[in-house]
């Protein structure tokens, strides 16, 4: 599939120089990726479709996924790669969400369907002239991160094609190329606890507030939890929050942190280097609100072996970011 892929945007005049400078790009990565999991063990793999960072799949996702598995088959390392055809089958037969977004359940039941012991997923990042593609590997029967590694590939007409065309139900088509509003100087970040939190917007859409960020972990693979209020545990009780203009407090709804998601909390494994995202909501917010004065977002960090357990309170902290504009 990914060769008839690079056949066809060479016949739509993207050129063989598109074909050979992606396939090195994405041949380092298999390597990488081949060695660590010879190293683990580890003998069956699937690729599932690569997604942004919103967890839209978009046809570049598809094509990565694709020349990823085709490249790994071709490795010579024992690997034993599922078909992507037949493993979007079973996705859709078991009704499994076919994206990369993997929890623990999901992972063992797609595990359990395949015949395999890890799974590939990954997520693509337009940043200036390249995309940054980030690629994880799970063990199919816990969801933790195995091995990772990460690239970058040129952003060409033929890459922003393929990127702005999304593929999954409720994404929209420009999902990974959505323009922002022009920026007033750089957008509102903090550095906490070796993470560097980014405010990409705060968009307000009927009684919803919706500020999205980007979240790099500067350290080791650890866990991260975002919380949204009150939760009686470890005497943690300040909430996920923001200010409005008039001095109004919101308290958060909604939380989201890569794969996982909540009402109360949102918690994920961060992988040192690796961009993720993170949502909050705020509900019942008046439609005249049109600046943010303090957002507050409330986290708790795991050890830095990246396994859950008990917690002190020293590894509680909050972020905060000043002054946001508020879009719609």
């Amino acid at each position: 599939m990914a060769r008839i892929l690079l056949t066809a945007l060479a016949a739509l005049g993207f050129g063989t120089g598109f074909a050979s400078a992606q396939e090195k790009e994405l041949r380092a990565i298999t390597d990488k990726l081949s060695e660590s999991l010879s190293q683990t063990g580890k003998k069956t793999v699937a690729v599932v479709d690569f997604t942004d960072l919103q967890g839209c799949v978009t046809e570049l996702g598809r094509f990565v996924a694709e020349e990823l598995s085709a490249s790994l088959a071709e490795g010579g390392k024992g690997l034993d790669v599922v078909d992507r055809t037949n493993l979007r089958v079973t996705l859709q037969e078991n009704k499994l969400a076919a994206t990369g977004v993997i929890d623990p359940a999901t992972a063992r039941k797609l595990g359990q369907l395949a015949g395999v012991d890890s799974l590939i997923t990954g997520t693509l990042t337009p940043f200036g002239d390249s995309v940054r593609v980030a690629v994880k590997v799970l063990d199919a029967a816990t969801a933790r991160i195995i091995t990772a590694t990460r690239g970058d590939i040129a952003r060409t007409k033929a890459i922003d094609e393929l990127l702005s065309r999304g593929v999954a139900a409720g994404c929209p088509a420009s999902a990974s190329l959505e323009p922002r509003p022009p920026a007033q100087g750089a957008p509102p970040a903090s550095e906490v606890r070796e993470f560097k939190f980014t405010v990409d917007s705060c968009r307000l859409g009927g009684s919803s507030m919706t500020c999205r960020l980007t979240v790099l972990n500067l350290a080791g693979d650890r866990s991260l939890k975002i919380r949204a209020g009150r939760s009686g545990m470890g005497g943690f009780s300040s909430p996920s929050r923001f200010i409005d203009g008039s001095g109004v407090e919101y308290v958060a709804d909604h939380l989201q942190l890569a794969g996982s998601a909540g009402d109360q909390e949102a918690e994920s494994t961060m992988v040192g280097g690796v961009p993720t995202a993170m949502l909050i909501r705020f509900d019942e917010v008046p439609s005249n609100v049109t600046s943010i004065t303090l957002l507050e977002v409330s986290c708790e960090v795991g050890r830095d072996d990246g396994k859950r357990g008990k917690t002190s309170s020293s590894s509680l902290f909050k972020v905060q970011f000043r002054t946001i504009t508020v879009a719609r």
